[in-house]
């Protein structure tokens, strides 16, 4: 049996798990750069409610890519056939940047009262 024979069985990188990766990070940026923007216009003194409002939408746009990149990792950690270590960073990575986000604005307007 040579290697070639045995290709049935091995299990490559699909995809999905490489797409829920590249989007877990993208979104990781792109709310890392929603926040830094947000800090330094509110530090500047020029943050308005329009521009509050354009990074609201910003945040629940990367929220939205965020949970597809959720789905993705799920729907690759379930396929059998593939390997893991993309879905489950994606996995990973998304939903820690989700629920850390979250806490973060969460956080922040308790914190605007004092």
């Amino acid at each position: 049996m040579t290697v070639i024979d045995n290709q049935a069985g091995v299990r490559v990188h699909k995809g999905v798990g490489i797409a829920s990766f590249v989007i877990g990070v993208t979104s990781m940026i792109l709310i890392l750069a929603l926040f830094v923007f947000a800090g330094i216009m509110t530090n500047a003194g020029r943050a308005t409610p329009e521009l509050n409002m354009i990074i609201g939408f910003g945040m629940f746009f990367a929220w939205a890519v965020d949970v597809i990149g959720i789905a993705l990792g799920i729907v690759g950690a379930v396929d059998r056939t593939s390997k893991k270590t993309f879905p489950m960073l994606g996995l990973t990575v998304s939903t820690a940047i989700l629920l850390l986000s979250i806490a973060l604005i969460v956080i922040g307007l308790a914190m605007k009262g004092h």
